[in-house]
């Protein structure tokens, strides 16, 4: 799943993955438990590289981490570089404009399982989803196509926090609302299933975009459009962007603090202050030609 995401950090970014560099965070590996979590880390990193055909080319390992007797958790991070081979057209960014209409390119996200929406309730059983790696390859492929041609206005990978935390942080830092209605449900809007992107595109380009995926047989949805200064999902969500937000002066969880909230409007500030938390990062760098992410 981390590499999968990174790897679709970097097409977000128009940029191909060339190598990736490593660093296993874990506890006592003298545990059993501990010892599996490695193995199985390290063996789905070298089964997701195998089928991405990217080479490893460093790494580190950090055992015995431990707190109280209390081992840390599993914790692996990978970082990936790419090259974006035309810098003619600059990456979208996340911030898009009024008018635009929102898209989500890959599979319908399902489960809440390893989610921030299962983190913020303590729930940690479950099954994550299988990343199916032909299809993130397309997705990847379709992603960097439209994002080289120039035909996003903004875009955003649907990871820690779903759906609602990806399209929330890009009305935040675009200073637009939206309205969604094609989420109907906690699941919908909170799951971190792989393979998956938001996009804004200008309704000029629209025909452009969608035969662009259905050429590469990639599912898509059309979930609403970009406008006014609130950000709601239709009978879920609904909350005002002040101009104290927009502006970066009150960030976006200590907002929804402090405003009476009740709901789904509740629940995406518990899932946004987990998505939030300095350890799970999530960064996509763009250096001339050469494009870095992170993820962990």
């Amino acid at each position: 799943m981390t590499v999968a995401e990174s790897m679709l950090n970097l097409a977000c970014v128009g940029a191909e993955p060339r190598a990736l560099v490593n660093c296993l965070n874990f506890g006592n590996p003298e545990n059993p438990n501990v010892m599996w979590q490695l193995s199985e880390a390290v063996d789905g990193m070298a089964e997701a590289c195998s089928q991405f055909n990217i080479p490893v080319v460093g790494g580190n390992v950090s055992l015995y981490n431990e707190s109280q007797g209390k081992n840390i958790d599993p914790t692996p991070i990978v970082g990936l570089i790419g090259v974006i081979n035309n810098l003619e057209t600059p990456p979208p960014g996340v911030t898009w404009n009024e008018g635009d209409r929102l898209m989500v390119i890959g599979p319908p996200g399902k489960g809440l399982s390893g989610s921030a929406w299962a983190f913020a309730r303590n729930a940690r059983n479950g099954q994550l989803n299988k990343v199916d790696y032909e299809t993130h390859e397309r997705v990847c492929q379709t992603v960097r196509m439209l994002v080289n041609q120039g035909l996003v206005t903004a875009i955003h990978d649907i990871s820690s926090g779903g759906l609602a935390v990806a399209v929330a942080e890009m009305a935040v830092q675009s200073g637009v609302g939206c309205s969604l209605a094609r989420v109907p449900d906690i699941e919908s809007m909170f799951s971190e299933s792989p393979s998956r992107v938001v996009i804004a595109v200008d309704p000029e380009q629209m025909q452009s975009v969608e035969e662009i995926i259905q050429n590469q047989d990639i599912p898509s949805a059309r979930i609403g459009l970009a406008h006014g200064d609130k950000f709601t999902i239709k009978g879920l969500i609904d909350i005002e962007l002040s101009k104290s937000m927009i502006s970066g002066k009150v960030p976006f969880h200590e907002y929804l603090r402090v405003e009476p909230l009740k709901g789904s409007s509740l629940l995406l500030f518990d899932i946004y202050f987990q998505a939030s938390q300095p350890t799970q990062y999530i960064t996509g760098l763009v250096f001339k030609s050469i494009a870095f992410s992170k993820c962990g």
